[in-house]
């Protein structure tokens, strides 16, 4: 019977398997210069494809997040404009009421900041923008009313608005800690 070769194998980091026994045993610098390029090169793919994570993310709060926060917060302005209008129509109304105001002159907005100067013989009806270009003739009470229903609306509209601010603001904190994590970063370093 022919005798077993007797060959020690051993696992690179790669996972391939090498014949120790057929190197000269006087070779192990180059053994270990080997390991530390292999290491090397996989701590760069590591680092290259952190990098792209990281500019992935840093790209998405960009162009998406803070857009979409951006969005939102103008949003919830306009609704706030809106509701002080109403306001300022129930503070008109009761200035009106408080003073006995039954006729007046006022200032008209044309559109395109042109205005005209017009007399109202009777301020016990006033017309209101009820939306979608409508506008509506109210009793000063009717008015006011409307004016308080409407503004209890866009409250919540304002609401609904903050809620997105805070939900878009809490995740663009969490892609932000997702960064800081891949890079390594504590949080008392930022």
């Amino acid at each position: 019977m022919a005798a077993a070769k007797n060959t020690a194998y051993r696992r690179s980091p790669l996972g391939q398997a090498s014949d120790v026994s057929a190197r000269p045993s006087g070779d192990n610098s180059s053994d270990a210069s080997k390991n530390a390029d292999v290491s090397t090169s996989a701590r760069s793919r590591d680092s290259d494809a952190t990098a792209a994570k990281v500019a992935e993310y840093e790209r998405f709060v960009e162009e998406r997040l803070k857009v979409d926060l951006q969005q939102a917060m103008e949003d919830r302005h306009k609704v706030q404009e809106e509701i002080q209008v109403y306001e300022e129509l129930v503070r008109n109304i009761e200035a009106l009421e408080a003073n006995g105001v039954e006729e007046m002159r006022a200032m008209v907005n044309l559109g395109g900041e042109v205005f005209v100067q017009a007399d109202v013989p009777d301020t016990s009806r006033i017309f209101v923008s009820v939306g979608l270009g409508f506008h509506v003739e109210f009793t000063r009470l009717e008015a006011k009313e409307f004016a308080a229903t409407k503004i209890e609306h866009l409250r919540k509209h304002v609401a609904g608005h903050t809620e997105t601010v805070s939900s878009i603001k809490a995740h663009i904190k969490l892609v932000v800690e997702g960064i800081r994590e891949l890079l390594n970063i504590s949080a008392e370093e930022v």
